[in-house]
């Protein structure tokens, strides 16, 4: 389950992102990416097979791992 925005935003202080750039990074790694990947597969209806692929969890590790090496 995705972090809630709220609480994503303390998270980043607590891993000492203090800049706002930073602060939405680890936001967008931990709420917005794995919520637009769940929604994009849901909101197809089953057109395109339905549900969400197989690799998908491994897609969002691998973005979101991106983005927060890139807020230190």
């Amino acid at each position: 389950m995705a972090a809630a925005p709220g609480r994503a935003h303390h998270l980043a202080g607590e891993l000492g992102a203090r800049d706002p750039q930073a602060v939405e990074r680890i936001t967008l790694a931990l709420v917005d990416l794995p919520l637009s990947l769940v929604r994009r597969h849901l909101r197809d209806g089953g057109r395109y097979g339905g549900g969400l692929p197989a690799h998908a969890e491994e897609l969002a590790e691998d973005c979101a791992a991106a983005l927060l090496e890139t807020a230190r």
